[in-house]
C-alpha cells in the first residue's frame, strides 16, 4: 500500500512553521539504512518512510513511520539500529560530530509535531555541549550530503580525495528517481560514471533486501568484468551478486534456457555490444523478466541500459532499441558531466567529441603531453625506448607503475611492446588488462586501447594512436584521471 504522502507533507509543513527562526532540514526516504549503504537485520521491512530531522540547538532525528501496529516492534528494532549506525557514519566523516541521533518509531496515523517533541525531551538525558550548536550545522548538512552520496571507490581511497567518491547530483537523482522504474536507459559521455552508476544501482537494490543472487550484470569486455568483480567483492552483500561478458550472457540463455531466477539486468557500455540474426542480448533480457515488466508485481524487476554510441568503434548493430524507440521501451535520462577526467584532460578529449563537454572538477598536477617517438616507432624495440626515459621520471616521481597503462593501437602490437618493455624493466610485471586487475605486485598494464575501454588509470600513455578515429581516441584520452601522455611518430607535428 502507498503511503498518505500528505500527512508527511503536512508534518513538515508545520515543522517549519514551528522552527521557523532556527535552520533545519528534513531528509524523507523509504529506508535510511538503504541509502547510507548498511543493511538492515530486518528484511522485508514493513516501513513506510524514515524522516531524518536537523534542527540547529537540537539535534539529528531519525523518525521511522509505520503503517500497522503489528509491525512496530520490527520497525522499533531498524529504528534504533539504523540511529547508531548513522551517529558512527557522522563522527567517521565529520571528524568531530560525536552526538546523538535521537531514534524515533511513530504509526502513520499519529505523526505529528508532538512525534518531534516527544522526541526532543530525550536531549536531557546528554550533556548539552552535544546539542547541535549554530556552528555545526552547515558541517553537518556537508556530513550527511558526503554520507548520501557516497559510493565506495578504489581510487578516491588510493589518493585520498573525498569528491572523487561522491555520486554528482544527477548520478544521485538518477538512482533516487528511478529507483523502481521497470527499465531504464542512461546515455552518458565518456567518463560520466556510468560503470559507477551501474555498481551503485546493485548495492543499493541489496541493501533494499534484493537477493544479490538474483542480479547479473553484463560488460562487453573481460577486464571490465574483472574490474566490476573486485569491486563487487568489496561491497556488503555483494559478492555473490553476477558478472558476467555479454557473449557470455548469451551463450548461457543458449545453452541453458532463458535464466528465469534473475530480477535485475544492468547492461554496462551497451554501445560496445554486437547482435546478430539468432542472438540479441536485450530480447534475452527482455524474455528472461515477465511480461508484466510495467506492472506493480512481486518480486520487483528492472533492466538498465547504459551506453554512449559516441564511443562505439564498430559498425554492426548494438540492439539497443532505436532513439524513436527508446521513450516506448522506458525512461530515458543522461549523464552530460565528464566525472573521470580533470578540466585539462577533459578539454583535450573534446578534440575528438561530436559536442563539447565539461569536467566536473579540477586539481592541480594534471596535465597532457603530446611528445615525438625519436626512433619513429617502426619496431616494438625502438618504441620502448623512446618512452623508458619517461617512464623512469613518472616512477621517480613517486607513481606506482600499477596506476599506468600503456595503450597500442592493437592487440598484437601491446603483445609485442610488452615483450620490449620487459628488457628494459625486468623488476616490474607488464599485463594484459584483464591480468592486472586485483594484481597487487608490482605491475604495469600494456594492453590495446579497446581491451583498455571502460577502466581507468593515474597515467594513461598512449603509442602512436590513430587520430582520424574518433571514437578510440575519444575512449583513449578519458582513460586517464590524472596525466595523459601521447607519443607520435616525428612526421606528427608535436607540442
Amino acid at each position: 500500500m502507498a503511503p498518505d504522502e500528505s500527512q508527511i507533507t503536512s508534518f513538515v509543513t508545520k515543522l517549519k512553521e514551528q522552527h521557523k527562526d532556527r535552520r533545519g532540514r528534513v531528509i524523507i526516504s523509504k529506508h535510511f539504512a538503504y541509502d547510507i549503504g548498511v543493511i538492515s537485520p530486518e528484511t522485508d521491512l514493513p516501513t513506510v518512510r524514515d524522516l531524518l530531522v536537523v534542527i540547529e540547538d537540537c539535534s539529528f532525528i531519525l523518525i521511522t513511520v509505520y503503517e500497522s501496529e503489528k509491525d512496530k516492534a520490527r520497525a522499533t528494532i531498524y529504528n534504533r539500529w539504523t540511529a547508531i549506525r548513522l551517529r558512527k557514519k557522522l563522527w567517521e566523516l565529520s571528524g568531530y560530530l560525536n552526538m546523538p541521533v535521537l531514534p524515533q518509531v511513530v504509526n502513520m496515523q499519529e505523526l505529528s509535531i508532538n512525534t518531534l517533541q516527544s522526541a526532543i525531551t530525550l536531549l536531557d538525558m546528554y550533556p548539552s555541549q552535544w546539542k547541535l550548536a549554530q556552528s555545526d550545522f552547515e558541517t553537518a548538512v556537508e556530513t550527511l550530503t558526503l554520507m548520501l552520496a557516497s559510493f565506495p571507490s578504489p581510487h578516491s581511497l588510493d589518493i585520498g580525495s573525498t569528491f572523487l567518491h561522491l555520486l554528482t547530483t544527477r548520478q544521485y537523482d538518477i538512482l533516487r528517481t528511478f529507483d523502481r522504474a521497470p527499465r531504464v536507459f542512461v546515455r552518458g559521455v565518456a567518463g560520466s560514471g556510468k560503470t559507477v552508476v551501474a555498481i551503485e544501482r546493485i548495492r543499493r537494490l541489496v541493501c533494499s533486501d534484493v537477493d544479490p543472487n538474483t542480479i547479473w550484470y553484463i560488460c562487453e569486455n573481460r577486464a571490465l568484468r574483472e574490474d566490476v568483480r573486485y569491486r563487487l567483492q568489496n561491497i556488503e552483500g555483494c559478492s555473490s551478486v553476477v558478472a558476467t561478458t555479454r557473449k557470455s550472457f548469451e551463450a548461457k540463455c543458449k545453452e541453458k534456457g532463458i535464466p528465469r531466477e534473475f530480477n535485475h539486468f544492468l547492461f554496462d557500455e551497451a554501445h560496445q555490444y554486437r547482435v546478430t540474426a539468432t542472438t540479441s542480448w536485450f530480447k534475452m533480457a527482455q524474455e528472461a523478466l515477465s511480461n508484466q515488466l510495467f506492472d506493480v508485481v512481486e518480486p520487483f524487476q528492472s533492466l538498465w541500459v547504459f551506453f554512449d554510441f559516441e564511443q562505439c568503434t564498430h559498425e554492426e548493430e548494438t540492439g539497443i532499441p532505436l532513439k524513436a524507440e527508446l521513450e516506448k521501451q522506458g525512461y530515458r535520462t543522461t549523464l552530460d558531466y565528464v566525472i573521470r577526467n580533470p578540466v585539462r584532460i577533459c578539454d583535450y578529449s573534446n578534440k575528438f567529441r561530436v559536442k563539447q563537454r565539461s569536467a566536473a572538477h579540477d586539481f592541480n598536477g594534471c596535465k597532457v603531453e603530446e611528445l615525438c617517438l625519436d626512433n619513429k616507432g617502426i619496431h616494438p624495440d625502438a618504441t620502448a625506448m623512446d618512452i623508458k626515459q619517461r617512464l623512469l621520471d613518472l616512477i621517480e616521481s613517486g607513481i606506482n607503475p600499477s596506476k599506468i597503462a600503456i595503450l597500442e593501437k592493437t592487440e598484437d602490437k601491446a603483445k609485442h611492446l610488452r615483450t620490449s618493455l620487459k628488457r628494459q624493466f625486468p623488476e616490474i610485471q607488464l599485463l594484459n588488462t584483464e591480468e592486472a586487475v586485483n594484481k597487487k605486485s608490482t605491475h604495469m598494464v600494456v594492453d590495446s586501447d579497446r581491451r583498455f575501454s571502460g577502466l581507468e588509470r593515474h597515467v594513461v600513455i598512449l603509442i602512436q594512436p590513430d587520430f582520424k578515429n574518433r571514437q578510440l581516441m575519444l575512449s583513449g584520452t578519458t582513460r586517464a584521471t590524472h596525466q595523459l601522455i601521447i607519443f607520435k611518430s616525428k612526421f606528427k607535428r608535436c607540442l
